[in-house]
């Protein structure tokens, strides 16, 4: 990717046009906050305005790209990998700073007011410092308009949406499973963004409905496509940018298949053109746990999709492929899933992987004694959210079944095309049931209270300092398994990653925004787009969430 100069001059203009008043007059009418930001005019005026062209390229400087829609590329993709958002094209509002005057002045006149103070509420992070004072610089040309800006800690930030004290708030979304819904779910009556801004979108929430139960992948898009232009035009939310991330990465590393949803990196097809097959890198962070149903950080997830494996696994260009299942089909209504197993898996201890793992497994991350806090992932599955409420207790209404040692059934509430995918994450990992129940409490906390599977184990584990994973000898695919070790050391400070990397001592390390124009003639800087969006939420129901 070419990345642009920066411009700390245009940097420090931005910083410097945050010290004064944002296109404030001297007299006139003061409006209500809450009324002008109901009105559609005045949301479309300031999706308008925001040049996201060169926040993206001289701020962010890392690989981001500009967002014209909300579900990000690369997520959505049907049988034959096209893109949900080749499918739906860009959408919204793009920047325009004359229509944006226009929509400005017409939600003046609407409303009758000559000035108005927004609150812009923001994580306390320097990066949204940042950005708040580009928006607050960039809103400028909406005459009479006043941005505060307000940081404050995540926890009061999540309270101000949970209430809807804000009334421009910027924010990102990471996607849960790999389908639009993930995305646009969050703006339905009674989802978390749609609470945070009020949005009542009847047509909207009644689209969502539609594509959910569609029968076929394209159904369910073109649907999709309608509800997200829908929210979109009217502008509940600007979107700035899709993820991008910037990282050196030696030039004999190749392999490493990376996942647009949950954990990112497999590592069962990476290489190193070298003697010795160890691939090297460092975390920021330690294992919190090995047990797939408590596991909360993307870290110790990582992990578990290397030292486990379930029923399929997601390869490098994104398909699902065989995992502990060799074949899988569905029904003709889509609602019934039906996996057989290879009978030659083998758990560390010598056991046999079997479906009864997976229906164990299943049944105690939903069981609510349990706690697991992506359990929510399992609701398509019937029984699977009554059982997890605690609605009901019967948890052979889930509709997970071992019909015998090697066929697991699956039942679903509706047609889900992409679920091969899902349970591609490793929340869907099978368990030993007698094992876990053996160890209790201690499930999952040490290597030897820990069953793997996978294409690797778990070979060492010391607390804040490194942990390295080996090949799993007994692994039913090992001939593919080339590294001998992936070893992980953990690194608190970013400058020490770097120090490591130029000393040969990992493999990989990620590039902060000002480190991109040092190296971007050098062969081993990468980019990879992350399924992540980042956009300005407009609070257009203040006042009735009060």
């Amino acid at each position: 990717m070419h990345f642009k100069k920066r411009v700390s001059i245009l940097s420090g203009l931005f910083i410097l046009g945050a010290i004064f008043s944002v296109g404030c007059s001297s007299s006139g009418s003061v409006a209500n906050p809450d009324e002008v930001m109901e009105n559609l005019s005045a949301r479309k005026a300031i999706a308008m305005a925001v040049d996201k062209d060169t926040f993206v390229d001289v701020i962010l400087n890392n690989g981001s790209t500009v967002a014209d829609y909300f579900v990000p590329k690369r997520l959505a993709l049907d049988e034959n990998q096209k893109d949900y958002r080749d499918f739906a094209g860009n959408m919204g509002y793009e920047q325009d700073d004359e229509k944006a005057k226009e929509e400005w002045a017409k939600a003046k006149e609407e409303l009758g007011f000559d000035k108005v103070t927004l609150d812009m509420v923001l994580y306390d992070t320097d990066m949204n410092k940042r950005l708040g004072e580009y928006v607050q610089s960039e809103l400028s040309i909406l005459d009479g308009l006043e941005i505060t800006i307000k940081q404050m800690p995540a926890k009061q930030v999540m309270q101000a949406h949970s209430k809807g004290e804000f009334n421009i708030s910027f924010n990102g979304w990471g996607p849960d499973y790999p389908d639009a819904l993930t995305y646009l779910n969050t703006f339905a009556t009674g989802q978390m963004y749609g609470v945070a801004t009020n949005y009542e979108g009847k047509e909207y929430n009644e689209l969502l409905e539609k594509g959910k139960n569609s029968a076929t992948t394209e159904e369910s898009w073109e649907t999709y496509a309608q509800a997200e232009k829908l929210l979109l035009e009217d502008a509940y939310l600007s979107p700035i940018y899709q993820k991008g991330v910037s990282y050196l990465q030696k030039e004999y590393v190749s392999g490493i298949a990376i996942a647009t949803f949950g954990p990112k990196y497999s590592y069962k097809w990476a290489d190193v053109d070298k003697d010795e097959k160890v691939f090297r890198v460092s975390n920021t962070a330690d294992i919190t746990s090995l047990d797939a149903a408590k596991i909360k950080d993307t870290l110790s997830r990582e992990v578990t999709l290397n030292v486990m494996e379930g029923l399929v696994r997601m390869d490098g260009d994104l398909n699902a492929v065989p995992g502990m299942a060799t074949k899988w089909e569905t029904s003709e209504n889509g609602k019934t899933w039906t996996f057989h197993l290879r009978k030659d898996a083998k758990w560390s201890n010598g056991e046999k992987v079997t479906a009864n793992d997976f229906e164990f497994s299943f049944k105690r991350t939903l069981d609510p004694n349990t706690g697991c806090e992506n359990a929510s992932v399992f609701y398509d599955i019937v029984g699977a959210q009554d059982f997890n409420l605690g609605k009901s207790t019967d948890k052979d209404s889930v509709g997970v079944k071992a019909i015998d040692d090697y066929t697991l059934q699956i039942d679903l509430v509706r047609p889900v095309n992409y679920f091969d995918k899902l349970v591609c994450h490793p929340i869907f990992s099978p368990q030993n049931q007698k094992f876990v129940e053996e160890k209790g409490d201690a499930f999952g906390t040490t290597i030897e209270d820990t069953l793997f599977n996978g294409p690797f184990v778990l070979s060492t584990w010391k607390m804040e300092d490194q942990y390295s994973m080996v090949k799993n000898k007994d692994y039913w695919d090992k001939d593919t398994v080339k590294l001998e070790t992936v070893y992980t050391k953990v690194v608190k400070d970013g400058n020490s990653d770097m120090n490591l990397y130029e000393g040969g001592e990992i493999d990989r390390v990620n590039l902060t925004a000002e480190q991109v124009d040092k190296y971007k003639d050098s062969p081993e800087l990468k980019t990879d787009l992350e399924c992540v969006t980042y956009f300005l939420m407009l609070n257009g129901g203040k006042s009735n969430n009060k």
